[in-house]
């Protein structure tokens, strides 16, 4: 399986991507104030859920970035566009 990136930088926070495992969630983001953050991911998921929720958790990151409002069917809604984009054009997600 291709590995996820262990940091992703942000625009104003570098958030730290971790395994943790969850019986009720698939991942989710912690925010320790300026610069520091975990986004957990389930590591008993498959690549392409691993990526999904990536994606999904880092539309939260870049929502809250930029002043926050987005609601979670949103946040939803647009990272499974954007995983489907990335794809359909063949290009390279994190850790291919």
């Amino acid at each position: 399986m291709p590995k996820l990136p262990e940091v992703v930088r942000g625009a104003i926070t570098d958030y730290r991507i971790v395994h943790r495992k969850h019986k009720t969630r698939a991942g989710r983001i912690k925010i320790y104030g300026k610069g520091g953050a975990i986004i957990e991911i389930n590591p008993d998921m498959s690549y392409d859920l691993q990526i999904a929720t990536l994606v999904h958790e880092l539309l939260h990151a870049c929502d809250e970035e930029t002043g926050g409002g987005l609601k979670e069917r949103e946040v939803d809604r647009i990272s499974v566009a954007w995983v489907a984009l990335y794809r359909r054009n063949g290009w390279k997600l994190p850790g291919q």
